[in-house]
Parts: C-alpha cells; structure tokens; sequence
C-alpha cells in the first residue's frame, strides 16, 4: 500500500506546485529597453553634463530619439544633471549606441525635470535626454517599478537588438506542505540570443498584457570594448509566462512552466522521492526477512 500512497501525494505535490503563481527574472544585455513606470517612487537623478531636448511646436507628430538634438525640432538645452520623479502611466524608451552615449526618449507623458540647482524644466512628450559615457556611468542603476521590454525587432540594419541574456522561472515552494518559509526554486532557465526580443506577459480578458515587476538598468562596456545596457527584470509573483520574438518567426516563442519542469526542478519532490525509494527498499527487505522467518517457523522439527 505504500507505494501507491506515496504515487498520490508525489501527483498532488506536483499539481499543487504547478498552479501555484511564480516569479521570471529576465536579465540581458541590449541596446534598447522600453519601460512603462507603475504607482510607486520612480526617482532618477543623474549627476553630471547632460543635454535636454526638449520637443516643439515645429514638426508635430515626428518623435524619433536618432534625430539631432537642435533647431527645427527641439530646443537644445546644456544642464549639469537633472532630478525627476516619473509619473504612473510614462513610458521611456532607452538606447544605448557602441560608443556609450546614452539616450532617453520620453514617449507618452510630459515629465518635469529639475536642473541640478533646482532650475525645473517642462519637458513635454516626444523630448529625449543624451548623456555621455561617463555621466551615465557615474549614475548607476536606474532602478524601476512598472513594465518591461527588452530589444527592437531584428532586421535588416536594425541597431537596437539584446546582444544576449537569459531568463529563470523561480517557484515559491514549502509554505503549503509546513517545510517553513517560501523558497524560490528555479524550475526552468534558458537563453537569448541576438537579435531576440524579450517580454514578460500575464493573461488578462483581452488577451496578454506586460507584466509589472521591479528592474534596473545601467551602462556598462562589454567585453568587446563597446557598451551596451545592462538591464534586469524581475516580475511579480503571478501566473506569467515570457514571449520571444525572433527574426523569421510571425509569432513569438512562448515560454511558461508545466508541471514536468516541478517534477525534475523541484528539491522538495526530488527528495521526497529518495526518501520514497528508501522507504520502500527498507520495507521490502523488512517483509522479506519476516516471511522468511515465519516460513522457517512452519517447518516440521525433527
């Protein structure tokens, strides 16, 4: 009887796991990044020369961050760093070049900047911020609350591509069969590669929408020489999955845990399993020895 009782709880363990809700971490190297900030306390601050292109009248409708920063489009103005709170809803667009200039695009929502010496500055949408290496390095992690998508459809000259990243699916596990404290499990990893696109979705009524979560980004150099942005995505724990757009492909990749990745990923299972199978083992030899101890106890004496 045991080993089918051991059969059930192993059945129900992995089907309790795989409906439980998990956490993607997506890490990559690219030189784009689209981020939409949530409620919370998005606060930048950068220290050092930067120029603020601040979009006009002229040209309404042309938001494009690869023009020059001047006359007709945008009024140019040289600022020693800058302070801004990002408002729910606002969505950037990052790019970094193999130089190391760093560009922020605002797309949607007109943001207020604060010079260094508290000078404010009215920066209305379509606007976009440049900075050197130096500067964008000296600031450190730009840090975020919202969400995230990682590359630029590959293509033909296409510039704004993941370089190469990778992804885990982290499940929260023990607290359900009282073994303590939730602890994250990666249950399925893999990796990007060039010219993919990466985001993480959540099922919504109208179909998939980005999932929220929390991420930094930063310039760094690679070990090319060139530079590129660092950047780091982790969602909320919710039942997720991650999309992969690649070059030839009219549809992306899904990816979404299953319960064979519990099964083969999960400690707690794995374990349980070899406690099973010793279990079993000694039970086995137990029976054993006591049928062969009775049948000696059956035997005729002479």
């Amino acid at each position: 009887m045991l080993t089918p009782l051991c059969l059930v709880f192993v059945l129900v363990a992995v089907i309790l796991s795989a409906h439980r809700q998990h956490s993607i971490v997506l890490g990559a190297e690219t030189t784009s990044l689209d981020i939409m900030f949530s409620a919370g306390e998005n606060y930048w601050r950068v220290d050092g020369p930067v120029e603020l292109c601040q979009f006009g009248a002229m040209g309404a409708g042309v938001r494009n961050a690869e023009f020059a920063c001047g006359p007709p489009l945008f009024k140019r103005t040289e600022i020693r760093g800058f302070e801004v709170k990002w408002t729910e809803g606002a969505s950037l667009r990052l790019y970094a070049d193999y130089t190391g200039e760093l560009r922020i695009f605002m797309d949607n929502a007109p943001a207020r900047f604060e010079d260094i010496d508290g000078t404010p500055y009215e920066v209305p949408p379509g606007s976009f911020v440049k900075m050197g290496p130096d500067t964008a390095r000296k600031a450190g992690l730009f840090a975020f609350l919202g969400t995230a998508s990682m590359g630029r459809p590959a293509g033909p000259n296409e510039t704004n591509f993941i370089y190469d990243g990778s992804y885990e699916v982290r499940l929260p596990v023990n607290r359900w069969l009282f073994f303590g404290s939730d602890r994250d499990v990666t249950i399925k990893s893999g990796a990007l590669v060039r010219g993919h696109t990466a985001s993480i979705m959540k099922d919504a009524k109208n179909g998939p929408v980005l999932a929220e979560g929390f991420g930094h980004v930063a310039l760094d150099r690679r070990d090319t020489g060139d530079y590129a942005l660092s950047a780091v995505f982790v969602a909320a724990k919710d039942k997720t999955h991650l999309e992969v757009q690649q070059w030839g492909r009219s549809s992306p990749v899904v990816v979404r845990p299953n319960w064979i990745d519990v099964t083969l990923n999960s400690p707690f299972i794995l374990g349980f399993l070899a406690i099973a199978a010793l279990a079993l083992s000694g039970a086995q030899v137990f029976y054993d020895a006591l049928e062969a101890l009775l049948d000696s106890d059956d035997k005729p004496r002479t």
